[in-house]
């Protein structure tokens, strides 16, 4: 295989994980989108990474009914992305342009309804159409793998070529009356965008995103039309004329292709993983994704019995908010009991232990002194001791309300912090 092969099937088997990660979190949000826009860059890196290993060093019709599938496929590619884009920006458009903050479910279902319209509807409309213009079943380029024919004739232009120049306009025009919007109702923007549950940096994220997308579309666009145009234009005639002998698969080995065909080939390939990645560096390390991130690790250590640093943060988190944290670090709190040993007695059968109890955020501790019972020996327990042995307890003891703050003098400050005796 050589370099340029093994980089790419690195780069697209890559793309194809990459763009799969962050769309858990991203279904929450219902941005169909978005959504469409990691499974068809998935796709599309699983489509041009099993064509990088099949057809190494060979141009063999090995899978008939596979270049059949991944042709079409390809076809809506090409238009794919610039539809999910244009299905950003339009959302993005009508979230800085609404008036209302609340929105039914009925509105949500319909916005989705035409986004799925939008990003799944014109791809699929436009893998039939482009049959019209199909001269054969498809090529096999060596290196490369299968693609689809396409005969350059006026009807191409119409039905093909022209689709992601209008698409990308269009995604401009709506970027650019978003970012006008946003301007005028800078206040109360982020109170629209949280009621489409949407974060306020998701939101520029994705501006960023739908601006990157645009802006490839709109030039490759272009400069495809203009290339073919180049290479000559011929007359459509029918349906029967272009498609005689539509059976046939044209295999080019590498010494047959010119510099310019081999542009082409690995612009449209590598178009896959620049999705892939361009996604995952806008959405693959924002916050939530870094939360997401951190449970799912955390799920993986408890399977082996480790705990995380989420949990220790979490612990030492509520310790701060409890008050049992000061800014030289965490101090803990000192217990004080108070032990009264005694020979056993009526008393005894009410209560012969006295807990101290701490809470330390989400967590109670209890220590229990030592019971004066477990010191008394056998011959204790059959003596007869009148009342005024019986030592007195004091009223502040039973009464847990009147209790006041012991003190230890000459502690520092550190070990006897205010706020520990405060939860005793």
């Amino acid at each position: 295989m050589i370099p340029s092969s093994i980089a790419f099937t690195i780069f697209t088997g890559t793309g194809f994980f990459l763009s799969l990660i962050p769309l858990y979190w991203h279904l929450d949000a219902a941005n169909v989108g978005t959504c469409m826009y990691m499974i068809w860059a998935a796709i599309a890196c699983l489509v041009h990474f099993v064509g990088a290993i099949v057809w190494n060093g060979n141009a063999v019709n090995w899978a008939p009914v596979w270049c059949d599938i991944t042709t079409r496929l390809q076809v809506g590619f090409t238009i794919a992305w610039p539809a999910c884009g244009l299905c950003i920006s339009r959302r993005l458009y009508f979230i800085a342009t609404t008036t209302t903050v609340t929105s039914t479910r009925a509105d949500k279902r319909r916005e989705m309804l035409v986004d799925f319209a939008i990003a799944l509807g014109i791809p699929l409309v436009q893998m039939l159409l482009q049959l019209v213009v199909s001269g054969h079943r498809f090529n096999i380029f060596e290196n490369y793998g299968c693609f689809p024919d396409t005969w350059n004739t006026p009807l191409s232009f119409v039905l093909v070529y022209s689709w992601p120049v209008i698409i990308g306009a269009v995604s401009a025009t709506y970027g650019f009356f978003t970012v006008l919007a946003f301007m005028k109702r800078r206040k109360q923007f982020k109170g629209i965008i949280s009621n489409n549950a949407m974060t306020y940096n998701r939101y520029w994220r994705l501006i960023l995103l739908a601006t990157v997308d645009f802006m490839f579309t709109l030039p490759l666009g272009i400069w495809t039309m203009v290339g073919n145009a180049r290479d000559g234009v011929s007359a459509w005639v029918s349906w029967d004329d272009t498609h005689s002998g539509y059976s046939r698969v044209f295999q080019f080995p590498t010494e047959l292709l010119d510099h310019e065909a081999i542009v082409g080939l690995e612009i449209l390939r590598w178009a896959a993983p620049f999705c892939a990645f361009l996604f995952f560096a806008f959405f693959g390390f924002a916050e939530e994704a870094k939360k997401n991130y951190r449970s799912l690790g955390s799920t993986i250590t408890k399977r082996f019995g480790f705990t995380t640093f989420t949990e220790s943060a979490a612990i030492s988190d509520s310790m701060v908010k409890s008050g049992t944290a000061s800014q030289g670090g965490v101090s803990l709190p000192v217990f004080i009991t108070h032990q009264t040993e005694s020979k056993r007695d009526s008393f005894d059968s009410y209560s012969d232990k006295f807990s101290t109890s701490i809470t330390i955020g989400e967590y109670d501790l209890k220590v229990q002194p030592h019971s004066p019972t477990e010191h008394s020996t056998s011959s204790s327990s059959s003596s007869v001791i009148s009342s005024d042995d019986v030592p007195r307890v004091p009223e502040s003891i039973l009464d847990p309300t009147s209790a006041r703050k012991p003190s230890v003098p000459d502690a520092p400050k550190s070990v006897h912090p205010d706020n520990a005796f405060d939860q005793v």
